[in-house]
C-alpha cells in the first residue's frame, strides 16, 4: 500500500485508514478519510524511531558534548534507546510484560507541528484522548469519574502504613503518610478488587517510590482483603428549578398548598388572584 502522503483518498465513504508513516505536511489529505456523520477507524503503524525522538528540550550538559566524537554518538544512541523504551516502544508485547507506563507525563504539545501532535500521541504516558482534544480544540471536561471509597479497605491500608513506619522508620523525621500517600490509599480503596501483583504495579508501581521494597508486601495485603467491587458515586438529584417571577407571571411555588392535607384547588380558592 502506498504511503499516506502519496495516496489521494478522494472517497468520502472511506471507513478505514491505515497510516504506515507519520504524515508531515499532508495532514489535510488523510483528514478526508471520512464523510460527515460517518464513523471510521484510523490505524497508525508506528516504528521504533517514532519513540526515539526526544520531544523535550535537551539538558545543558548534553550541549557541551562534542557532536562529532564517537563517544558522543554512542551516548546519543543509548539515550535514544532508553528514551524509546520509557515512552512505550515495547508496549503491546505478548503476555503484557512491557505494558507498564514508565513515565507518567505528557510531552509538550506543539500545535504548529506538521504532524499535529502524533508524536506526542504516541509517547504520552497519560490519556491519549487528551492529546486529540487539545489538537482539535475540544472542551476538556473538568469532572473526573469518582467512586465510593471503601472505609474498611482504607482502614486496613492505613494500619499497614503505620505498621511499616513503626517497624522500619521508628524515630524518623517524616510521618507515616510518606510510606503510602493518603491519595494512594484512597485510590486503592475505591478501584475495586485487585487481581494480581502486576495489576497493582500498573496502578501505583510507577509513581510509588517504595514499590521495589514494599510492593510485594502491599500486594499480599491487597489479596488478603475482601475488597468490594467498584461503585461509582451517585449523582446528586437536581433541585427543583424555581421560575423567576416577573410582572405578569405566576410564582409556581405559591400554588402549593400551605396545609399538607389541603389540595391545590382548595389552596387556590382562598388566595388572591394574580394581577395581570
Amino acid at each position: 500500500m502506498p504511503k499516506c502522503g502519496k495516496y489521494r483518498m478522494e472517497k468520502q465513504s472511506l471507513k478505514k485508514a491505515i497510516l504506515i508513516t507519520i504524515p508531515r505536511g499532508t495532514v489535510p489529505v488523510w483528514h478526508k478519510a471520512r464523510g460527515k456523520g460517518q464513523v471510521g477507524l484510523a490505524i497508525l503503524l508506528a516504528e521504533r524511531s517514532a519513540y526515539k525522538e526526544d520531544l523535550t528540550a535537551r539538558a545543558k550538559s548534553d550541549e557541551k558534548e562534542t557532536r562529532g566524537s564517537a563517544k558522543c554518538k554512542e551516548k546519543r544512541e543509548r539515550r535514544g534507546k532508553l528514551h524509546a523504551q520509557s515512552r512505550g516502544c515495547l508496549r503491546g508485547a505478548y503476555g503484557g510484560l512491557h505494558d507498564a507506563i514508565l513515565v507518567q507525563d505528557e510531552p509538550e504539545l506543539d500545535l504548529n507541528a506538521k504532524d499535529e501532535g502524533l508524536h506526542v500521541f504516541l509517547q504520552t504516558g497519560m490519556c491519549c484522548r487528551q492529546i486529540l482534544m487539545k489538537v482539535y480544540g475540544n472542551d476538556i471536561p473538568t469532572t473526573v469519574k469518582k467512586g465510593v471509597i471503601s472505609e474498611i479497605v482504607r482502614k486496613h491500608l492505613q494500619e499497614w502504613q503505620k505498621k511499616v513506619y513503626k517497624r522500619d522508620f521508628a524515630g524518623a523525621m517524616f510521618a507515616s503518610p510518606a510510606i503510602l500517600r493518603d491519595e494512594t490509599v484512597d485510590l486503592l480503596a475505591l478501584v475495586g478488587p485487585i487481581q494480581s501483583t502486576e495489576e497493582l504495579k500498573k496502578l501505583v508501581g510507577m509513581q510509588w517510590q517504595w514499590w521495589p521494597k514494599y510492593g510485594g508486601e502491599l500486594a499480599e495485603l491487597s489479596s488478603s482483603l475482601d475488597i468490594p467491587a467498584f461503585k461509582p458515586l451517585l449523582r446528586k438529584p437536581q433541585g427543583e428549578k424555581i421560575k423567576k417571577a416577573v410582572e405578569g407571571d405566576i410564582i409556581m411555588n405559591d400554588l402549593l398548598p400551605l396545609d399538607p392535607d389541603e389540595s391545590v384547588a382548595q389552596s387556590l380558592s382562598h388566595r388572591k388572584s394574580p394581577k395581570f
